[in-house]
């Protein structure tokens, strides 16, 4: 990072004459280099540096290297803009290049150019590009990047843009105008090596000329003069002329010249200057050839009078003659406003004097260590006044040391208080003690005198004395004090700030939080109705009435200088530092500017927005907000601040180094991107991020039209399935009673009754109870099972072997039937009802009833696995195809709970369970014969886990 060096330097090192104050800034204060040939700046007020190491971009902070494609040489120089924005230069191995995306590319489209020609340089004017050979004039189409003309001009020297017109120079004195591709006009001079430049009139140098002489002329009335110019050094070779400022500047290997009213003022740094230009704040900034850059802060300001014998100033005060200024070798000099040394007053101390203060009414100048009779430079008496004094109107002087408070009267001590004390005789003087403390600052004004001491801030007068404190209560320690044209006490304090008071009573606290630059102040002065604060970084300016704060030394550049102290006149401003006393004409210091702050661009995902208007719209709620800062003033030495409004109002501090800032996640909303250096200048760039579509009106109400739509959906839906689940019951019942009715259809019960009739007539009464209490089990567990959509395993053999029982007693000692239930198989697991007795029915009522001779049935019930369960009803009857056939010949068939049926029961109850059922019936042959029907059935055990019998 650069800084400025703090080196104030004039020309030469003498007390007497002006001498223009600069700045030096090279590599120990971060340059890359310090040989620099050319310099130029973009519209935007950015430095471009063409040096021996390439281009490098300036902003009085820090420098940027821009690279380059193609180049055989790293000298480069002639930096020019063509108004289309393009930056042009050349190399020492006579290439040319623009800038294209932040890179230089080589320009190839010059035609008919030798290498004999030789580059000598390069000037645009409008879209124009001029390449200058030793031999012709080469115009070059920016915009397209072709050459369109070329103007034949021998012996070349140098070119000179005025942006209208080139302006040609020759080695036989031609002076050639080119406007445009063609040659408007021309003028005769002697033969010579001519450096141009306009200001009004046209003016050439010889770049050898040491005769101060320089050509004036106006080529279109064919008029020329010889003008007094600028007597060079011996050795003295003019690099370029300039207009900077309305000011004729000469740029030559013994520093610059600059003509000023008439007058020539010559800046010798020591080293060769090769260009100048004039930065946007103001200042003036000297290219070398051997140490960087050189700046002065202006030309008004200047470096008045120095120090002899390496003597460092600290006070200033005015004098009958001018000013006096104390030293750090016990000297006081009176100089007048045009820096004259005017006469010197030795202490013969040797050492740094405390202050100094003169009476008017007694011509006397004191100092901390004694006092002197004026004029009389040898009248010096000693005595140790130490911080400062105070004198009221009977001529009672007030002085305060490290140790006390005291008063030295002609005549008597009344008056003030508290006294008290016996007197004390010191170097032949008396004096009365007032208060044994350390004392700081002085001060007296209309009958009252306040006495600053280490531990508080006391007043004194005739009736009372009392602290003056700051508003919570609490004492200040103050370090100098002023009074205002309305007799307000201005107080500068060692770590608070400045306090003002009026008859005692606080008005007003300067501090850090409204303006002050720090709080740690030295000195305090008011002048020009104005009151300034001398800090530790530098020198504040207030104004009383708008409670205004402005750093007036960082915005004239003089921050860091080691002000001590300063004065002011109508006109001027004098600035008391280390190395000397520097003048600022005020109307220098009303011009000053502020750091110039540029938005560059603000970047999110989707975007990269450089062109703003009044409110940029983003698509995107993370933005990155850049910018560039112009500091050639202050380089890194300010506080830059920013905050986004109305999202986080607290300003903060951000180092001028850096140059943007990211903000992630930013909610919906308009904002305003703040930055400034004061927070009185505020740069602002306004933006909006839209609401994400999900959050619009428009998609609000389409969430709202289709929310409702679900909703509708959902009960719709919600009201098929309770009525599908209600249909399904109901169609459960049904296929429940139709199998109910198929084990009590008219055929089964007149079988049944049959049967027992046959025993009541055949006197077999008890076989006739036995069937009728098996006939009574049956119907009681056919009921049953009519309520419940489960039963139990248990149940449903019982059932089955009351059912089939029944039927022996029809059949018969010819039928047989076996129900086997592995252990495996709990009685508590459930199964649906009517699911297993019409399969034995129908093995009973279709296999078995038309089969003659032996007919058995066997129920079998067995574990699959621990999630199943499997029946199988097997019998040896005449088979289902054979049953079919029968039972189409037969009017009196009986009924039957068909296949399809139990299919639908079956489907009905796997449509309410996620586990289903599956039966598989499968016809038994042997050689073709039928020999019976064997069904397998499937069914979950957890099926118990989803009982709707209520």
């Amino acid at each position: 990072m650069i800084l400025f060096s703090l080196i104030c330097i004039g020309s030469t090192f003498n007390s007497k004459g002006q001498q223009i104050f600069y700045k030096e800034v090279n590599s120990e204060q971060g340059l890359p280099t310090e040989c620099i040939y050319d310099l130029a700046k973009d519209t935007d007020g950015l430095f471009y540096l063409g040096t021996d190491q390439g281009v490098y971009t300036y902003n009085g902070i820090q420098t940027e290297p821009i690279p380059f494609h193609g180049s055989i040489s790293n000298s480069v120089s002639s930096l020019v803009f063509t108004s289309s924005g393009t930056l042009w230069c050349r190399n020492f191995s006579d290439q040319v290049f623009y800038r294209n995306h932040g890179v230089f590319i080589p320009f190839k489209g010059i035609k008919q150019a030798s290498p004999e020609e030789g580059l000598i340089d390069i000037k645009a004017i409008g879209n124009f590009l001029y390449i200058a050979t030793f031999e012709a004039i080469y115009v070059v189409d920016d915009l397209k990047k072709k050459q369109i003309a070329r103007i034949a001009i021998s012996k070349i020297e140098s070119i000179y843009s005025n942006r209208k017109e080139l302006l040609v120079s020759n080695l036989d004195g031609m002076i050639t105008k080119i406007t445009g591709a063609k040659i408007t006009d021309q003028l005769q001079l002697p033969k010579g090596m001519y450096r141009l430049c306009e200001a009004n009139l046209l003016y050439a140098m010889d770049k050898m000329n040491s005769i101060g002489k320089i050509v004036q002329f106006s080529i279109k009335n064919q008029q020329w003069k010889l003008y007094e110019g600028p007597v060079l050094q011996q050795g003295a070779y003019i690099n370029a002329i300039h207009n900077v400022q309305n000011n004729i500047v000469v740029s030559s290997n013994r520093g610059t010249y600059f003509l000023q009213k008439g007058k020539w003022t010559h800046l010798n740094t020591g080293q060769n200057h090769t260009d100048i230009i004039e930065d946007v704040q103001g200042g003036i900034w000297i290219s070398t050839l051997d140490n960087g850059l050189i700046y002065i802060p202006s030309l008004r300001t200047n470096t008045l009078f120095q120090g002899l014998n390496d003597a460092h100033f600290r006070d200033i005060i005015p004098s009958p003659m001018g000013f006096f200024l104390s030293s750090s070798k016990g000297v006081i000099y009176e100089i007048d406003e045009k820096g004259n040394l005017i006469q010197q007053f030795d202490t013969k101390q040797g050492s740094d004097l405390e202050f100094i203060y003169f009476d008017p009414k007694t011509q006397r100048l004191y100092t901390s260590v004694g006092h002197f009779d004026y004029p009389n430079v040898n009248s010096f008496k000693r005595f140790y006044y130490g911080k400062g004094i105070a004198i009221d109107e009977n001529n009672r002087v007030y002085f305060g040391i490290h140790s006390l408070a005291g008063v030295i009267s002609n005549d008597s001590v009344e008056g003030i208080t508290p006294i008290g004390q016996e007197p004390i005789n010191v170097e032949n003087i008396s004096f009365f003690p007032i208060r044994y403390k350390r004392t700081r600052a002085l001060n007296f004004n209309k009958g009252v005198l306040h006495v600053a001491y280490a531990d508080k801030l006391m007043a004194y007068t005739k009736e009372k004395n009392f602290e003056l404190k700051d508003q919570n209560g609490a004492s200040i320690s103050v370090v100098d004090m002023a009074v205002d044209t309305l007799g307000n006490l201005w107080c500068a304090s060692a770590r608070q700030g400045v306090f003002c008071y009026k008859n005692g009573i606080l008005l007003k606290h300067f501090n850090t939080k409204n303006g002050l630059r720090h709080n740690q102040c030295k000195t305090i002065r008011f002048f020009n109705n104005n009151l300034y604060v001398v800090h530790v970084l530098g020198v504040d300016v207030i104004e009383p009435q708008s409670a205004r704060v402005d750093p007036i030394s960082a915005m004239l550049s003089l921050d860091h200088l080691h002000i001590s102290d300063i004065i002011g006149t109508a006109q001027k401003l004098f600035f008391v530092t280390k190395r000397g006393l520097i003048q600022v004409l005020s109307e220098a210091s009303k011009k000053v500017t502020t750091p110039i702050i540029i938005f560059q661009e603000i970047q999110t995902e989707q975007d990269t927005i450089r062109e703003f208007k009044k409110t940029v719209n983003l698509r995107d709620n993370t933005v990155e907000l850049k910018w560039g800062l112009l500091s050639y003033k202050e380089g890194d030495k300010i506080e830059l601040w920013y905050r986004l409004k109305d999202y986080d109002n607290t300003w903060k501090l951000i180092s001028p180094s850096l140059n943007s800032v990211v903000y992630n996640n930013l909610p919906a909303g308009n904002y305003t991107f703040e930055i400034t250096c004061d927070k009185k200048k505020v740069k602002r760039i306004s933006f909006n991020i839209p609401k994400p579509f999900w959050l619009t009106w428009w998609f609000i109400t389409i969430e709202i039209l289709l929310g409702v739509f679900i909703l509708w959906i959902t009960i719709r839906l919600t009201q098929m399935s309770v009525k599908k689940q209600q249909g399904i019951k109901e169609l459960l019942i049904r296929s429940q009673l139709k199998a109910l009715r198929s084990q009590m259809n008219p055929h089964f019960l007149y079988n049944v009754l049959n049967s027992l009739q046959g025993l009541i007539y055949s006197n077999k009464l008890n076989e006739a109870g036995t069937y009728v209490s098996m006939f009574s089990d049956h119907l009681r567990f056919t009921l049953n099972m009519s309520e419940k959509q489960y039963i139990t395993i248990k149940e449903e053999m019982e059932s089955l072997g009351v059912y089939l029982e029944l039927e022996k007693l029809r059949f018969g000692d010819d039928f047989h039937y076996q129900i086997i239930k592995d252990t495996e198989v709990l009685d508590l697991v459930q199964i649906p009802s009517m699911i297993i007795q019409p399969f034995v029915e129908n093995a009973v009522k279709h296999g078995l009833l038309n089969k003659k001779g032996d007919k058995q049935v066997l129920v079998r019930v067995k574990k699959l696995s621990d999630n199943s369960i499997e029946i199988t009803i097997k019998d040896n009857g005449i088979g289902r195809e054979q049953s079919r056939i029968i039972n189409k010949k037969r009017k009196d068939k009986p009924a039957s709970f068909a296949t399809k049926a139990i299919d639908n029961r079956i489907d009905l109850l796997n449509k309410q369970s996620k586990n289903k059922i599956s039966i598989e019936i499968l016809d038994l042959y042997d050689k073709d014969y039928p020999t019976g029907t064997l069904v397998h059935v499937k069914i979950p055990i957890n099926l118990q886990d989803e009982n709707i019998n209520s």
